[in-house]
């Protein structure tokens, strides 16, 4: 367990790419972290994709994962899966704020563009 506690606030970085695929809205983040271990050995990348849903409405599926860009040492490799599970939570815990920071900058739209 101590080897994945982690701070409240970790400084990080995320690049961020928007584009449409067919009809779906396609948002990639990718972000790295600082002062947290491996940190430099791997990015957490979350995956959302907006598509118009046949009953009206919008749909929104959310993908996270963790990058590796080097393996773990072969001592602490069982961390690998804990470090997924922890990165996948921590994309479920937020999505409420997600949908509610998408929602607001909607509504701020709608309002500027009189909609």
């Amino acid at each position: 367990r101590k080897a994945l506690s982690l701070p409240q606030r970790i400084p990080s970085l995320t690049v961020s790419s928007l584009g449409f695929f067919g009809e779906s809205l396609v948002l990639v983040q990718r972000s790295l972290a600082e002062g947290v271990p491996f940190s430099e050995r791997m990015r957490i990348q979350n995956t959302h994709v907006f598509k118009p849903h046949p009953s009206g409405g919008v749909e929104w599926c959310q993908w996270a994962e963790t990058i590796w860009l080097e393996p773990l040492p072969w001592t602490q490799s069982f961390l690998g899966k804990a470090i997924q599970a922890k990165a996948a939570a921590e994309a479920r815990g937020s999505a409420g704020h997600f949908v509610q920071v998408v929602l607001a900058a909607v509504g701020t739209m709608e309002r500027q563009s009189g909609i």
